[in-house]
């Protein structure tokens, strides 16, 4: 006879998942008495309440002293779920909160009394899992290790549509750092979406501003998009929250749909190392298309980004780098990367590198991408205005490509160098 769960029971069981209810809130998807052991290395199995809701699971002992909670795992932090050593027994693994800094992979054993109650609570996990990876390539989903007998079918009705589950993702990651869910960022997700717009401008979303009643957190919006397979692109202008660019190489790490990233005039100074290290790490994103303009980046954070370049497996079509602090020695790293990766050279298109110091080794490292391309580029458009240009060096190799838009306001030019000028215009 199956032992029922009582009121007071469901009522600790609740005030442990809390919030409950509402659009973003918990609920209890499924209960069942089991016996676990509290960690994977005890051969000590006892009574437990296996809870799972829709952004945890739990295992609640109930003692002589009073109830406590032996387990409370994120459903994204599960990384395997498999037999253990006996037929009737499951091993759960997962890994601690965000907080947690330990290495060591942590988890459970299960056993239940009958296989319709172990085969109830499988299915509720993943159902419940599905919900919020919708998009999630295999390698970052639960690994299921279970003789396929044991693997029921699951309906997928319940996983979010909107935007291809961004909405079930952002609210699953609120959940996960702990981070408040606001109803005006899902609305504004769901406008963009009606609208068929396939970029995320968050600037556009209502509380962005920090002082806002409706202020949202921008980090868990960010990194919602890690598996997003509807949105191209996302922007983020003017904005003083300090993870941003920490976000966003989340993002890149793992997303394979994103064409395009513009982080510009940020109000907090950060490092763009995360971006470029996100971009080695993940050789199957799609970014195409960068924009960092009026940002400080130094040469640490500039030779992680030419590094993450140098590795891309596809197309750059537009690079932004405009006042951004850079000086001959940071010019000469981004036109070697060029040169190193030539492919990816030839097909920028637009090219924005304004404001910042060329000199002579800068015009130097330009001459040389420029004579080696030989003409051959997909360059149309080069903005280079307030670079400090040494004419003499850079003039003839300008004279090769075929331009559409050339910007070379704001530098110096002498006698000589206007009539260098002159004999590129003539050839724009």
């Amino acid at each position: 006879m199956l032992e029922v769960i009582q009121d007071s029971e469901l009522k600790y069981i609740e005030e442990q998942i809390e919030p409950i209810g509402g659009l973003f809130g918990e609920q209890i998807n499924h209960m069942c008495w089991i016996e676990a052991t509290s960690s994977l290395k005890s051969k000590s199995f006892n009574k437990r309440i296996f809870v799972v809701a829709k952004y945890r699971f739990l295992s609640v002992k109930k003692g002589t002293f009073g109830r406590s909670v032996e387990a409370n795992v994120h459903l994204y932090n599960i990384t395997e779920i498999g037999p253990s050593d006996a037929d009737d027994k499951i091993e759960i693994k997962f890994h601690g909160d965000p907080e947690n800094t330990q290495k060591e992979e942590e988890g459970i054993i299960v056993k239940a009394s009958s296989k319709p109650i172990m085969q109830g609570l499988l299915k509720a996990i993943r159902q419940a899992y599905a919900c919020i990876t919708v998009g999630f390539p295999e390698k970052f989903a639960i690994k299921i290790t279970l003789p396929p007998e044991k693997v029921e079918t699951i309906d997928n009705s319940a996983a979010g549509t909107t935007a291809n589950g961004l909405i079930n993702q952002y609210t699953a990651l609120s959940h996960y750092y702990k981070t408040k869910v606001t109803l005006d960022f899902v609305r504004y997700v769901e406008a963009v979406v009606f609208n068929n717009c396939l970029e995320l401008d968050f600037n556009e979303c209502p509380g962005i501003d920090t002082g806002s009643d409706l202020a949202f957190n921008l980090f868990t919006a960010i990194v919602s998009l890690r598996h997003n397979t509807y949105f191209r692109a996302l922007r983020v202008d003017k904005q003083p929250h300090i993870n941003v660019v920490n976000a966003v190489g989340m993002v890149i790490e793992t997303n394979r749909t994103l064409t395009g990233i513009e982080l510009t005039r940020l109000t907090t100074e950060q490092s763009f190392v995360p971006i470029g290290r996100a971009l080695v790490s993940n050789p199957d994103n799609a970014i195409m298309s960068i924009n960092l303009s009026n940002n400080t980046i130094n040469l640490q954070s500039l030779a992680a980004l030419c590094d993450g370049l140098e590795k891309l497996t596809h197309a750059l079509l537009r690079l932004e780098l405009a006042k951004c602090d850079l000086r001959p020695k940071g010019i000469e790293m981004i036109y070697h990367t060029f040169e190193r990766h030539f492919g990816m050279g030839l097909a920028i298109q637009h090219l924005d590198l304004s404001d910042n110091s060329f000199g002579e080794a800068g015009s130097i490292a330009l001459a040389s991408w420029l004579s080696k391309a030989k003409g051959y580029n997909n360059l149309k458009t080069l903005i280079l205005s307030n670079c400090n240009l040494n004419f003499k060096i850079m003039g003839p190799p300008l004279r090769i490509i075929d331009l559409k838009h050339l910007d070379l306001s704001r530098n110096k030019i002498d006698k000589e160098a206007s009539k260098l000028v002159a004999d590129v215009l003539e050839c724009v």
